[in-house]
């Protein structure tokens, strides 16, 4: 998806060698909650009533952060965050947007 492509473009390694294997880990950023967001819809886990909140909060939340409101970016985040569960392709969604709040503050 476009949000998986963004989010992989956030990489920036000072040297690759692909025979060490590093570990990459993203920052937290609204690229790299979509491409989540995309992976638990794509594989059946986040649909329905819960996909269209989470999708709602989380285009919300992007919007206002653009604008600088952070506070109102990050209840939007919460209220995406209290409709997951812990397990499975949500369960790392909502890591993702729980990581992603917690750096807006």
């Amino acid at each position: 998806s476009e949000n998986e492509i963004d989010a992989a473009s956030e990489v920036v390694l000072d040297q690759f060698n692909s025979q060490h294997q590093p570990r990459i880990e993203w920052a937290p950023s609204f690229n790299v909650a979509g491409a989540y967001f995309d992976q638990a819809v794509r594989s059946g886990e986040l649909s329905g009533a819960t996909l269209g909140k989470v999708s709602k909060h989380l285009a919300k939340a992007e919007k206002l952060a653009d604008k600088g409101e952070l506070a109102s970016a990050v209840d939007q985040l919460g209220s995406a965050i209290k409709v997951l569960r812990d397990s499975g392709d949500q369960g790392e969604l909502k890591t993702a947007l729980q990581e992603l709040r917690d750096s807006l503050t």
